[in-house]
């Protein structure tokens, strides 16, 4: 992948943002769709891949029923954890919800979006207390930055990372 690549891809997601936006807001699929599904591609994970992406991820082994947007795969073992929510909705709880689930499913990295603003953070347990602490990792947004800095930032969620 190429930077340049990442930042024309930031750049067409901007321009959907800006003319689609009414389309977009208040439909989450539409959201995955037209705006997070083509950011993660660009990222190279594949998203009909469920060895890469699973959508819905929901952990076997558990008895809790919560299911996950997207959990990006590595040796058919989860990596990532993403909550999405709509475009236009703002971030809220999202990360939240999704430090739970990472919590909960025993991932170390959580993303939330709403296609538009990013957020990704570092999951670990503090050794004395056990609780969790959370780092952001990346925090931008595409209608807000230049496309070269959300590429920069976005590099975090690099599948060869």
């Amino acid at each position: 992948m190429a930077l340049d690549d990442l930042k024309t891809t930031i750049e067409t997601l901007q321009k959907r943002i800006q003319a689609h936006r009414s389309y977009l807001e208040g439909y989450e699929t539409r959201t995955r769709q037209v705006l997070i599904d083509p950011m993660l591609r660009a990222l190279g994970w594949d998203v009909e891949d469920p060895n890469s992406v699973e959508l819905e991820y929901k952990d076997k082994s558990r008895k809790n029923q919560n299911r996950l947007d997207y959990t990006l795969m590595s040796d058919h073992t989860p990596i990532v954890v993403i909550e999405t929510k709509v475009l236009g909705k703002p971030l809220g709880n999202a990360g939240v919800q999704a430090h739970d689930y990472a919590n909960k499913f025993g991932i170390g990295y959580m993303v939330a979006t709403n296609g538009d603003h990013w957020q990704m953070f570092g999951v670990s347990k503090n050794p004395k207390l056990g609780e969790p602490i959370l780092r952001i990792l990346m925090d931008f947004q595409l209608t807000q930055n230049e496309p070269y800095a959300c590429a920069l930032q976005a590099l975090g969620l690099w599948r060869p990372n």
